[in-house]
């Protein structure tokens, strides 16, 4: 796959020229001055949601511009240490400085999609504080662990003193350990923004790479490295998906996989391996998505190989990736064969006829668009599934690109073959793994402006259920069955399509003068489409009596009421919970959580102190409302003065508390 070495646009010694996507960059910030101010109203599964407006003349400009200084200084010492590793993996001839170029570019682009979370990068963080809470407790948590040498995946700093398996918790450890440093320098809040945007920088890099080795040309691979860079996919999981945003890998298992096959090379095959399991590291449901590439570039290989093609060859080549993948996730596959079957079987029915892509979905922009949206709100409301799984738009500038990569004209194709560029069969995997993604996206019954069904004699019939889908064959697969969201799917048909639109960006530099400008057009239209600007953020300055509370002796609290911010507040206080929840949990975690809820209801409070070894009662005040009254004086009169009082949070410390 891929053309001969020095036939592209700007092959050999001329450096990567960037003027065609200034005027990208110039849009994106005259978005951010024209639509700041503007308030929309973005339709989720159970009511609106206020997106954006952030008065210009509100933002913390000194702030902004400290904050900025030291992200990019520090994104830019991660993705120099990550291309320097990587092509030191490669042992190949270095080209470190158009990679750190195009690095630097889709950082400048994250910073500018993600507006205004630059200017409070310490205190905020994207989209809600419901999901964000537990995936910033998932970060701090891996970063506890290794310092203190235990495992990540078991913890009693939940449900003490029982704790759980955190295998199916939404645990992130690869970026967990890959941000300990960034916590340990600037805090929690900001390592978690700052993976937000290498998710983005290194997606793009990661595409820029792939389209770069298939095409040869690396402007054209820029801006599709843009366009996956800011894909709606990724941008509405920042609303509290980080683990599902992180697509950074992708592109470069797939490079290698691609690079493996054709040249036999052994360390390509490794790194195929490595970056699968960085995938698992990171999000082990987006393996199947891997998988399912994997298909069909695999199959036209053998194809391209047929005269020649020995079954031992395949194997040898499949076996390296293979091997290396299963060593370097050997720990994850010994926990996920023992340790699956102490969890319940899962009912997913509901959640696949409601989290399943709708058709018309690819060609609706999303609602928080702040120029399309306002067209766009009614169609998307019909959507099922809530804001961050009914958004599978792919853009009309890629669709176009994509399709025109398939029209061959007699006269560019004669050109085309001239320059020892025929594509036909590279670009026939990709249209096939765009349509297997698109009716795997799908789920088991066919979404149209809605699922559409009806109900008669008690029973559900759906107007589309007649439409076998392929989804029902593999829904009871173990990842699969995790998931649960077949929409996810959508992030192939995205990637795919994207690949297709180099192909029609290199055709065109081929056979037109024009090409400069169609570039120019092209990362501008993407800028417009794919814009979420300004984009929501929660506010996540905590009570100060936290703070305090980590210098308390003792290592046990217990928070009334319980809720999911509680998960991020424990970054801050350090102390074991014996509150909380899993996002799945074992058959006797699921045991301990009922008895201790029906401790909490029928036992005394001080018998269920010494029970759980509480330490402290956390009362958050401001939850309870006028029901702490009665509370806080019942608390007094068992334990006395609280060890810290204000307007929001009382801190009781209970009489086994020692010293």
């Amino acid at each position: 796959m891929g053309g001969k070495k020095g036939s592209g646009r700007d092959q050999g010694k001329a450096g990567l020229d960037l003027r065609f996507i200034l005027p990208a960059a110039i849009l994106a910030v005259l978005l951010i001055l024209v639509y700041s101010n503007a308030q929309k109203e973005v339709w989720n599964s159970w009511g609106y949601l206020k997106w954006g407006k952030v008065p210009l003349n509100e933002l913390p400009f000194q702030a902004g511009l400290k904050n900025a200084i030291v992200v990019i200084a520090v994104l830019t010492a991660y993705s120099a240490a990550f291309i320097v590793v990587y092509y030191l993996l490669q042992g190949r001839s270095l080209r470190i400085r158009e990679d750190l170029i195009a690095a630097g570019v889709y950082t400048l682009f994250a910073i500018l999609a993600t507006y205004p979370l630059i200017f409070y990068f310490t205190n905020h963080v994207p989209g809600d504080n419901v999901d964000a809470n537990h995936l910033i407790w998932s970060i701090w948590f891996v970063k506890t662990s290794i310092l203190q040498f235990k495992d990540p995946f078991h913890t009693d700093y939940i449900c003490y003193p029982h704790g759980g398996d955190n295998l199916f918790n939404a645990i992130i450890p690869l970026l967990g350990a890959i941000s300990a440093p960034i916590q340990a320098a600037f805090g929690v809040i900001f390592a978690y923004n700052t993976l937000c945007l290498l998710s983005i920088a290194w997606s793009g890099l990661g595409m820029y790479k792939l389209v770069e080795y298939l095409t040869e040309d690396r402007k054209g691979a820029l801006a599709c490295g843009l366009a996956f860079a800011l894909i709606p996919y990724r941008m509405v999981r920042f609303v509290g998906q980080l683990n599902i945003a992180s697509t950074q890998w992708m592109p470069f298992y797939i490079l290698h996989l691609i690079k493996g096959l054709r040249e036999g090379s052994r360390r390509d095959q490794v790194l195929a391996g490595a970056f699968l399991a960085a995938t698992a590291w990171t999000e082990m449901t987006q393996v199947m998505f891997l998988v399912c590439f994997t298909v069909p570039i695999v199959a036209n290989h053998i194809w391209g190989k047929r005269k020649i093609f020995r079954l031992r060859d395949l194997f040898d080549d499949l076996m390296v990736p293979a091997v290396a993948a299963f060593v370097f996730t050997s720990p994850l596959i010994y926990m996920i064969v023992t340790e699956y079957g102490s969890y319940p079987p899962m009912n997913n029915s509901t959640d696949l006829l409601i989290h399943s892509s709708d058709v018309l979905s690819y060609l609706t922009p999303p609602s928080y668009n702040p120029v399309l949206g306002g067209f766009t709100g009614a169609i998307e409301k019909e959507f099922t599934s809530f804001m961050a799984e009914k958004v599978s738009y792919v853009g009309f500038g890629i669709l176009l690109l994509a399709g025109s990569a398939f029209i061959d004209f007699k006269t560019s194709r004669k050109k085309m073959l001239e320059r020892g560029f025929d594509f036909r069969a590279d670009k026939l995997v990709w249209a096939a793994a765009a349509l297997l993604f698109f009716l795997l996206s799908l789920g088991p019954v066919l979404h149209f402006n809605g699922l559409g069904g009806y109900e008669e004699g008690g029973r559900i019939t759906y107007v589309y259920g007649w439409l076998p889908l392929p989804y029902s064959a593999i829904e009871s697969l173990p990842l699969v069955s995790v998931t649960r969201t077949p929409a996810r799917f959508s992030i192939g048909v995205a990637f795919s399509l994207i690949v297709l639109a180099g192909y029609g960006l290199t055709k065109a530099a081929r056979t037109n003068p024009w090409d400069e400008r169609l570039l120019s057009v092209f990362c501008a239209l993407l800028v417009l489409e794919f814009s979420a600007i300004p984009y929501p953020l929660s506010d996540m300055r905590y009570n100060q009596g936290y703070d305090q509370l980590k210098k308390y002796p003792g290592d046990v609290v217990f928070e009334i009421p319980d809720d999911g911010v509680l998960d991020y507040y424990q970054s801050v206080h350090e102390k074991k919970r014996v509150s909380g929840n899993f996002v799945r949990m074992p058959n006797d975690l699921a045991r301990f959580i009922e008895r201790r809820d029906a401790d909490v209801r029928m036992m005394k409070v001080d018998e269920f102190a010494r029970k759980y070894g509480v330490d402290y009662l956390i009362i958050q005040k401001d939850k309870l409302g006028n029901e702490s009254y009665v509370l806080l004086d019942h608390l007094g009169t068992i334990f006395g003065k609280p060890a810290y009082d204000d307007v929001e949070l009382a801190v009781y410390r209970t009489r086994i508390t020692k010293g």
